[in-house]
């Protein structure tokens, strides 16, 4: 009773056929992420029926739920897994090269339910909405894009930060070796010893 629940609260007003709930209870096997993405994957399949093809692990789900989201909207949430499971909307546009607003972006990705965002004192975070949404995001990247993205991140960072390099010294460092920047990463590893 309480995966149904999960399911109807998940679809809102969207009712669907009683053999996809079936369906979806049966393969989430008790786990309310899986119930409430599993949900969300039938709902926006454009074909109801053909939604008893869906996966049948939650990656699986997640990652044919970012595949169909249109071209754009999956480059941001890609770019975005490449800051982590938050991240502040300021970098993410310091970093970004697509021609969609991100804000807009980022306002649709919040309601399909892939990110939140929470208010900060200095400024705003998205988080994505569970941990494995930016795994699987982050995974769906081909090596040389994320290679790429990282050294964008390190560079976008000593832009936005750059009055106070010092307390990103660790992130710095961390997208810099990911991006293969030898030089400033080495530097920036430097400084986060010092800091340790």
């Amino acid at each position: 009773q309480h995966a149904v629940t999960i399911v109807h609260a998940t679809g809102q007003q969207q009712a669907l056929p009683q053999h996809l709930e079936q369906m979806i209870i049966a393969k989430a096997q008790g786990n309310p992420f899986f119930l409430e993405e599993l949900t969300r994957a039938v709902i926006e399949h454009a074909d109801p029926e053909a939604a008893l093809d869906v996966p049948d692990t939650i990656q699986g789900v997640l990652s044919a739920r970012i595949d169909r989201l249109p071209e754009e909207y999956k480059r941001l949430l890609q770019t975005a897994a490449v800051l982590g499971r938050e991240f502040a909307p300021a970098l993410l546009q310091a970093m970004w090269e697509g021609s969609s607003p991100v804000e807009a972006v980022l306002l649709e990705l919040k309601r399909w339910e892939f990110l939140y965002d929470r208010p900060g004192i200095e400024e705003p975070t998205y988080i994505f909405k569970h941990a494995l949404t930016q795994e699987v995001a982050y995974d769906s990247l081909l090596t040389t894009r994320r290679q790429r993205l990282h050294a964008a991140a390190g560079h976008a960072m000593e832009r936005l930060y750059a009055e106070g390099l010092a307390e990103h010294s660790e992130e710095l460092a961390h997208h810099l070796t990911l991006g293969e920047v030898w030089e400033k990463a080495f530097d920036y590893l430097t400084k986060s010893g010092d800091k340790a």
